[in-house]
């Protein structure tokens, strides 16, 4: 249950924001405004702290898992040129 005590945040361009709503906090994270490393503030606390430490008390989803990092394939391959035919020994 989200409280109704003041909050401020910091955004992914680096602007704080505030005093809002808990309910406004969750809504900038959904709308991916703010994210859990940002720091956020509110009423009680001592220092400003990453929001995902507010993930359970805000109702934040918990961050999707990256998907790998993928280093496309060149367009040719890079191989050894072939070696020159050999000529055929003479067996005779």
């Amino acid at each position: 249950m989200m409280s109704e005590l003041v909050w401020y945040y910091v955004d992914v361009h680096q602007q704080r924001q505030g005093p809002v709503s808990a309910a406004e906090v969750a809504d900038a994270y959904a709308r991916g405004d703010t994210t859990g490393d940002c720091l956020a503030w509110r009423e009680g606390l001592a220092d400003w702290v990453p929001l995902a430490q507010f993930r359970d008390e805000l109702g934040l989803a918990a961050p999707a898992t990256p998907a790998p990092v993928l280093t496309p394939a060149p367009a040719y391959a890079t191989y050894a040129p072939p070696a020159a035919a050999l000529p055929k020994s003479n067996r005779g």
